[in-house]
């Protein structure tokens, strides 16, 4: 999930647990032995946090089994492609929309397709993803991998590094006909590269982003690209029902969520 995807989630799941009479108390560890985990540890042995609500990644260090010594509940939610070692979980399942995608590609993509995004472990999964729904309908496309450096986050700068990319590849990209991007930011970055090169998206080229971030408040009146929504105020609304089941010692284990395509003026199709 993108930077603005996780605020959406957040929201929604602290308005539930508000409803519930809980409280969210957000922490942002930076890997396994930093002092920010050291505060996470201190936290779950205070007593003070009912269940802990985290994704995959940082599960890891001493966490999982000082969780087990305090016999602390603890909810994941896991990207589409990846599995937790907890009895609840929520995975987000993207196959059914990049299918969609992949189905809908007209016949002059054949082998012209690409896959922008800055080069980090979780994008590199995104295109995994992206290429095991295309195999998983019978494609044959080799899509072509389009990474690069320089990743940080927050909304301008992901932007305008994904714009300086797109403008370092150059005439290169005029090798192809479709582009998914990692996230709505870099997608919309590469429109406007494209749009400088003469080449107009939705119709010389065609591009899908993800994450639905022009839906934005104030981001955008009349959205243009083409994308794949999380729906993460839904994620954060089904985490905390749970949460609460979890906690009243009813585990649902592996839950579900389905991601959807939205079609738009960027990819015009089906």
């Amino acid at each position: 999930l993108c930077a603005l995807d996780w605020n959406r989630l957040t929201c929604a799941l602290a308005s539930y647990l508000q409803r519930n009479s809980y409280t969210l108390l957000l922490l942002k560890a930076d890997g396994p032995g930093s002092a920010t985990e050291q505060s996470v540890r201190e936290l779950l042995m205070s007593g003070v946090a009912d269940c802990y609500v985290t994704g995959p990644n940082l599960l890891k260090g001493g966490i999982p089994e000082l969780l087990r010594q305090l016999r602390i509940p603890v909810s994941v939610v896991c990207e589409s492609g990846t599995v937790a070692d907890v009895e609840n979980y929520l995975q987000r399942d993207d196959q059914p929309a990049f299918q969609e995608v992949w189905r809908a590609m007209p016949p002059e993509c054949q082998s012209k397709v690409a896959f922008l995004g800055p080069d980090t472990v979780d994008v590199r999964l995104r295109l995994k993803e992206v290429c095991r729904a295309g195999q998983a309908i019978g494609r044959k496309d080799k899509v072509k991998t389009l990474l690069y450096g320089g990743f940080q986050s927050g909304v301008m700068t992901e932007y305008r590094r994904a714009y300086h990319a797109a403008r370092e590849l150059g005439n290169s990209l005029k090798r192809f006909r479709f582009f998914w991007c990692v996230s709505d930011l870099v997608a919309l970055a590469l429109c406007d590269a494209l749009r400088e090169q003469g080449r107009t998206p939705g119709r010389d080229v065609f591009v899908v982003g993800y994450g639905d971030q022009e839906t934005f408040r104030g981001f955008s009146e009349t959205p243009f690209l083409s994308t794949i929504s999380a729906d993460a105020g839904r994620i954060g609304e089904t985490l905390g029902s749970m949460v609460l089941d979890h906690l009243a010692g009813r585990p649902r284990g592996r839950v579900l969520h389905l991601t959807r395509y939205i079609r738009r003026d960027s990819f015009p199709f089906p």
